[in-house]
């Protein structure tokens, strides 16, 4: 765990208006420089990693306008990006699942350690993604995800844990079935009822999607820790496909999501 300090918020938008459930990041615009020349450096690293990935030449754009004005980044032109003078936030376009998933892999990458411009910040870093994306792997695990999550955190899980259903607040569960929806192949959409949402009173939480026992969470074998403590580890079980990760991914950000919205009532 590299990050102290806050280099990104993950939030998730929900479908509207025609539009597709999207993951963002959000980072402070005085970082955009920086990251673009790491970017850039990872995307020529994994070039030929995102070729067998995606089973064709994928090119890696860097922060490129459109016909419309719009902003665009990523593999295949999949994410946009929308600044202002404090804020800059990256979203990623579910319509190109694996150009989106192999962008994630690299943007998780070039945000893991410490902007070198980072502004002063008493907020500890809210989760700290760690993303695999790779070419089928017959010993499975092709989407892995784990990381991170801060003490702040961990306070707001044990805050839903003390509830009755012990489950997570029903936005979070609503993140993944809309974005499983989104993602999966025609005539799987049923299968969005498989995602749900779990939350021991402890703090230690589960999201799970259709699969094998597809799952994240904190697993009894990893401390929920003590109050002092800065970050919780958390990892995955039979994660394997792209729509899998993406559908747990979005849970983690809406998670975050209502986690800030309460610590600044």
């Amino acid at each position: 765990m590299y990050n102290t300090g806050e280099l990104y918020e993950l939030s998730f938008v929900a479908p509207n208006e025609g539009a597709k459930p999207r993951l963002v990041f959000t980072i402070a615009t005085v970082y955009l420089e920086e990251l673009v020349e790491r970017l850039r450096i990872l995307s020529t690293k994994w070039h030929s990693h995102a070729q067998n990935y995606c089973h064709r030449d994928v090119e890696f754009v860097l922060f490129s306008s459109d016909l419309f004005g719009r902003v665009e980044f990523g593999y295949d032109r999949c994410g946009f990006v929308t600044t202002s003078n404090e804020e800059t936030l990256l979203e990623l376009d579910r319509e190109k699942l694996q150009a989106s998933t192999m962008t994630l892999k690299l943007l998780t990458l070039a945000l893991a350690v410490p902007i070198k411009k980072q502004r002063a910040s008493n907020r500890l870093q809210q989760i700290d993604l760690e993303l695999r994306c790779d070419p089928f792997d017959i010993n499975g695990y092709n989407h892995a995800v784990s990381g991170y999550v801060s003490a702040p955190m961990i306070a707001w899980l044990r805050k839903q844990g003390m509830a009755d259903s012990m489950r997570l607040p029903k936005p979070i569960l609503d993140s993944m079935r809309q974005t499983w929806k989104a993602v999966c192949r025609d005539g799987l959409q049923h299968w969005a009822a498989e995602c749900d949402a779990w939350v021991d009173s402890d703090g230690r939480f589960m999201l799970c999607c259709f699969g094998n026992a597809c799952d994240i969470a904190i697993y009894p074998d990893g401390s929920c820790g003590k109050m002092d403590d800065a970050y919780v580890r958390f990892s995955c079980h039979n994660l394997d496909s792209a729509v899998q990760q993406v559908t747990l991914l979005a849970g983690l950000a809406k998670m975050c999501e209502l986690a800030r919205i309460q610590e600044e009532l």
